[in-house]
């Protein structure tokens, strides 16, 4: 089985398909071929303006179309490369040395697109769902930050039971994450010539770096006033993600925009940022600040279905009992969350730099993770009979 699973995913890794760089129709046309040659539905999925956005299977389950639907869930899109010069391996290769498959996406998330494929296939041949559906998507406007696969989805399944996210690591069992909320700030200036006396410069870039040194300082105050988290001992956080402004040497900047990063837990909400926000901004005249996007923190009761039958089919198949956390990237369980669909979001193959040079996953590790959610499914379907 590791040898087909592994040839897969070197097909997709060699396939680029950088989130909001390359356009993923061919990742999703691979995918879909795989799946027409080895006699199995699927579809690939298009978003509100017609783009290819996913791929989607189920299985047919009892024929009723009303029983329980597990979805298994990983994207197939990738982060960006970054440095060339900084990856000993072609990001592209799927190149193996010493017992490790290297590649962009190797491990986020397109070995879970392999193993999960692999498992809807024996399921689906075997025809013994029994009471319940197997449903597998594969997000190609996840790196994006659009999730337009899933939310795609969602437009025509009000039924799903439960979602199992493919991202890698094998110490831990993820049911849950901390959610986020993304913000801009326009900070304005007076463009003219850098040669200007420095009394009338109103540069905009400056005035954005004093921005910045005192929206930390604020933030350093705020943090110590929130009550812990048990669930997120490490708290929420803050990052300035993106910086733009000027356009030239001889040009003072007229425009500073700030976009900044929040990571929520259930005692620092969306309401208690725009609060924080609120009091750092209303000091400076005319900075405007505008919400991108909001996900809360999401966590999966210990004793959930999902997060029973995950950590009884780890310790079946692999002999450990595994500890169940909640961990401080958001993912798009904290999107199903808002819609009541509960989510595991990590249990996988060993990975190594994700996000970063010389991504690669362990190939010994990818049995184990087929057999562990090979289990899992088929004790949710039974217990559903």
């Amino acid at each position: 089985m590791t040898e087909s699973i592994l040839s897969l995913v070197q097909e997709l890794v060699r396939i680029p398909s950088r989130g909001g760089v390359d356009n993923p129709t061919t990742v999703l046309e691979k995918i879909a071929l795989w799946f027409k040659d080895t006699d199995l539905p699927g579809e690939i999925l298009t978003d509100s303006s017609g783009n290819p956005c996913a791929f989607y299977a189920e299985t047919a389950g009892d024929g009723t179309g009303k029983d329980p639907l597990y979805i298994l869930d990983a994207c197939i899109d990738t982060a960006d490369t970054g440095d060339l010069d900084s990856w000993t391996h072609d990001p592209f290769s799927a190149e193996t040395e010493d017992g490790w498959l290297y590649g962009r996406g190797s491990g986020d998330s397109k070995m879970g697109v392999s193993i999960f494929s692999h498992i809807f296939r024996d399921f689906y041949h075997a025809k013994t769902t029994g009471n319940g559906r197997l449903g597998v998507l594969f997000d190609a406007d996840e790196h994006t930050g659009r999730f337009g696969g899933v939310k795609r989805l969602l437009e025509t399944r009000n039924d799903i039971a439960g979602v199992c996210i493919g991202y890698p690591g094998m110490d831990e069992l993820v049911i849950g994450a901390r959610g986020f909320y993304r913000a801009k700030i326009r900070i304005p200036g007076k463009a003219g010539h850098t040669g200007m006396p420095a009394a009338s410069v109103q540069n905009a870039a400056r005035d954005g770096a004093d921005f910045i040194a005192q929206l930390y300082t604020a933030w350093d105050l705020f943090t110590p006033t929130l009550n812990e988290d048990k669930n997120f001992p490490f708290g929420p956080g803050m990052t300035v993600t993106e910086v733009h402004s000027g356009t030239a040497f001889s040009v003072i900047p007229d425009l500073c925009t700030i976009f900044i990063d929040f990571r929520l837990t259930h005692i620092c909400q969306e309401d208690d940022i725009v609060q924080f926000l609120d009091s750092v901004v209303s000091q400076y005249k005319g900075f405007a600040c505008e919400k991108i996007d909001s996900w809360p923190a999401y966590t999966l009761p210990n004793n959930h279905e999902l997060a029973e039958s995950l950590g009884s089919a780890v310790e079946k198949i692999s002999g450990r009992k595994l500890p169940r956390i909640y961990c401080g990237p958001s993912n798009i369980g904290n999107f199903l969350a808002s819609y009541n669909i509960p989510a595991t979001c990590g249990f996988g193959v060993v990975c190594e730099n994700f996000h970063a040079a010389d991504e690669r996953i362990r190939i010994d590790t990818i049995e184990l993770v087929y057999k562990v959610y090979k289990e899992m499914i088929a004790t949710l379907i039974k217990n559903q009979s």
